[in-house]
This record gives C-alpha cells, sequence and structure tokens, in this order.
C-alpha cells in the first residue's frame, strides 16, 4: 500500500493491511498496532517526523535521511520510537517482529515530485 506525506511517499507491506494502521497529522506519520486502540500510547511503533534540529528530538530514535523541498530548504526525516509498554502481553511478539522489520518501509521512502531525498547509509 501507498501512502504519500508531506514531501515523501513510502509503502507499507500488503500483508500488514489490518494489522498496522498510519495516521497523519501535522506532527508526522505515524504506524500503530491497529489492534490495540484505546490502550496508553495505542499501540505505536514509530512516528516519522521531518524536523529542522535531529538533536532536539528527545525519545529514542534514529534518523533516517535528509529531505529537501524544491526551494531547497532541508529536513532531516526522524523515526521516534513507541514508548515500553505500547501494547499488551498478548501482543507483544507481533509488536517487535512489525517493529524490527519497519526498515523495510524506511528503505522505500520515495521524494514527491520537486523533492530530493538522501537515505543515511
Amino acid at each position: 500500500m501507498l501512502y504519500e506525506a508531506d514531501g515523501y511517499s513510502f509503502e507499507l507491506p500488503d500483508r500488514w493491511e489490518g494489522i498496522v494502521g498510519v495516521v497523519q497529522n501535522r506532527l508526522g506519520v505515524t504506524f500503530k498496532l491497529l489492534w490495540e486502540k484505546g490502550r496508553n500510547h495505542n499501540g505505536v511503533l514509530a512516528t516519522l517526523k521531518k524536523v529542522k534540529h535531529p538533536e532536539a528530538v528527545k525519545r529514542d530514535n534514529e534518523q533516517l535521511g535528509v529531505l529537501t523541498d524544491p526551494s531547497g530548504e532541508s529536513r532531516v526525516l526522524v523515526a521516534v520510537f513507541g514508548r515500553e509498554g505500547a501494547c499488551s502481553e498478548d501482543n507483544a511478539d507481533l509488536y517487535w517482529r512489525l517493529f524490527d522489520r519497519l526498515y523495510s518501509v524506511y528503505k522505500s521512502i520515495r521524494p514527491a515530485e520537486g523533492y530530493s531525498w538522501e537515505m543515511r547509509q
């Protein structure tokens, strides 16, 4: 499934349909374990954020790369990891298996027209 975000797009594996949801808002793109609705932190696997100063991101995170808009302004795309306890014990194994496979989603990131993307190695 292809998702378009602000300045980039990415693909979520088809086999994740009904298991992982994507929520977009002004803060970024959040990947959630759908079976955990209503719990604290709602099963958040990770949130992608475009930030000017990645060192200001306080929680556990990974810098994925640099996205540059058509005017030449750059932002770092950061994956901010979900908090511990984001899922029930029943779903813990699934949660961590999906979390460990998010790299495939990150590798699918493509810039929108006019943008450039430099993935961090």
